[in-house]
């Protein structure tokens, strides 16, 4: 049984991520705490920018990084809320999702902090991703507001690229697409 670490991003934890485990230990995966552990790491959006660099050497799936030259963190989660509250989710769902979001940014301010020090240095990230000898997939889903459709030409020939219909949190709430991707 291979074991998964998850890397949530920014204001993100177990609440947000209980479809995607659920589906994960479905599919014969155990989850672990440890990205020095796990035979496979799963970084979502900021997530990436808390991976200790030894992990960037495993199986990697990065899906919806943050990163898009010229576009404000303030304009992506603007752009992100306005998008999760469309005709697709009740008033009682995004409110929740919300309360979670704040949770987790104020549960842990120091990954929070972590993850935009290590956002400010994104291109240093991506050109360590394109060095590495692991097996990585970056995922992009078509409406991402944080992830530019310009990663694709950012990427090493070695990366593997997807893009996917969905938003940005996809990963939590429809999480079969990428779990074909494990296999």
């Amino acid at each position: 049984m291979k074991s998964i670490y998850l890397a949530h991003g920014f204001s993100e934890g177990e609440q947000h991520a209980k479809q995607l485990v659920g589906a994960l230990k479905a599919s014969g995966y155990s989850m672990t705490n440890s990205p020095k552990l796990a035979d496979i790491v799963i970084a979502h959006s900021g997530g990436l920018y808390t991976l200790p660099l030894d992990v960037i050497n495993k199986t990697l799936l990065v899906v919806g990084p943050t990163y898009w030259e010229g576009k404000s963190l303030r304009s992506s989660f603007a752009e992100n809320v306005r998008a999760g509250f469309s005709s697709r989710t009740s008033l009682a769902v995004w409110t929740l999702k919300m309360f979670w979001h704040i949770w987790y940014a104020i549960k842990s301010p120091k990954t929070v902090m972590l993850m935009y020090k290590n956002w400010r240095y994104k291109e240093l990230w991506i050109e360590k991703l394109n060095r590495s000898p692991a097996t990585i997939t970056v995922v992009r889903n078509k409406d991402d507001a944080f992830c530019s459709p310009a990663i694709k030409q950012s990427l090493g020939g070695s990366i593997t690229y997807f893009e996917l219909p969905g938003g940005h949190d996809d990963l939590w709430t429809n999480p079969k697409p990428y779990l074909e991707l494990l296999k």
